[in-house]
Formats: structure tokens, C-alpha cells, sequence
């Protein structure tokens, strides 16, 4: 007899999947055309207006995109950009456990 394939079974290979392909690519146009990077200039948009806000501090922000579809989609994002360091990642992720 025949068993079910596993839902994780669809999801091994080595091709990103259409949806978040068509992401990159268009984060990757953005980021050409504008010389910035697109989630980053949205979360200064949102930060500025301060509407979606959940929770902020100097190294995150916490917000409810305007695309969220359901209530409780957040969009976690650190505020700057730098390259990896596990003092950095550490205490950026010690603030946002904090918040």
C-alpha cells in the first residue's frame, strides 16, 4: 500500500519556490533602481508615520505591515544593517527579547 508523501517532501531541492523567487527579484530591481534597500526604506516610512507600530526600541521595530492579511502577521526588523558579529547579533537579539 501506497503511503502519503510528507508535506516536507515537496519542499527539498535546490529551486526557490515562485513566490518568494519573484520577492528577491523584485528587492533586487528596487535595490538597483533606488540604491537602498526596499524593507528598509519601508520600515523608515513606517517608523516616521507610527500607525502599524507595535513595539520599537533603538536596535528593533515591530510592526503589522500594511499587507499583513491577518492580525497577527508582525514584521520583526532591526533598525541598522551591519555585518556579522556575535557581540552585535547578541545584544541586538538580547533588546529584542527585552521589548
Amino acid at each position: 500500500m501506497l503511503q502519503p508523501a510528507s508535506p516536507r517532501t515537496g519542499m527539498a531541492g535546490t529551486a526557490i519556490p515562485h513566490i518568494p523567487q519573484r520577492e528577491h527579484d523584485c528587492q533586487q530591481r528596487y535595490a538597483a533602481a533606488h540604491s537602498s534597500l526596499l524593507l528598509l526604506d519601508y520600515l523608515e516610512e513606517e517608523r516616521g508615520r507610527r500607525e502599524r507600530l507595535i513595539v520599537q526600541n533603538e536596535h528593533w521595530t515591530a510592526l503589522v505591515p500594511y499587507w499583513a492579511v491577518w492580525p497577527y502577521e508582525v514584521l520583526f526588523s532591526r533598525i541598522n544593517t551591519f555585518s556579522a558579529s556575535s557581540t552585535s547579533t547578541t545584544r541586538s537579539a538580547t533588546h529584542l527579547q527585552h521589548s
